[in-house]
């Protein structure tokens, strides 16, 4: 909470002596989920880590971040959307299972964080298919590119 006070304060103190539009925004927070191959079901293991995710996204979605607008008024808006995103390895991805698979990961993930109770805030499902391997020079079947990555950030921005 501090860390977001901080950013916060930094933002306004920018805002300030800004000449003209600004962003920042910060790192994604994320976390990523694995698969076995050729499959879209979690295992126990990786549901009880993403039941775990909730309270976090949850509390991190409560922040209040300003919207700076330069020489007149500060809004509030709240960070209310959290990204998914399914991924194949390279056999999978040759097999012609880029926008099935990948897309089945996805939601896999998204149906776990509602049953767990996240509700209240938009989940996006999309799909890179084999395009983003997180280990890249590696065999055609490598298990830490067949995954799903949730992602949920808010930028800090201020505008003119």
């Amino acid at each position: 909470m501090r860390r977001a006070f901080a950013a916060a304060l930094c933002a306004v103190l920018a805002a300030l002596t800004a000449p003209a539009v600004m962003a920042v925004s910060p790192a994604p927070l994320g976390e990523m989920v694995f698969f076995a191959r050729d499959s879209a079901e979690l295992g126990d293991n990786q549901k009880d880590k993403l039941r775990r995710l909730v309270p976090v996204i949850r509390q991190f979605s409560q922040i209040l971040v300003p919207a700076i607008h330069q020489f007149s008024r500060t809004t509030i808006q709240t960070c209310q959307t959290v990204r998914v995103a399914g991924h194949l390895d390279k056999a999978e991805a040759s097999r012609g299972k880029a926008g099935t698979v990948d897309r089945l990961r996805a939601q896999a993930v998204r149906d776990v964080l509602r049953e767990a109770g996240l509700t209240e805030l938009d989940i996006y499902v999309f799909t890179y298919g084999g395009d983003r391997p997180l280990a890249q020079n590696a065999p055609d079947d490598e298990p830490q590119n067949r995954r799903a990555d949730i992602v949920w950030s808010c930028p800090l921005s201020w505008v003119q």
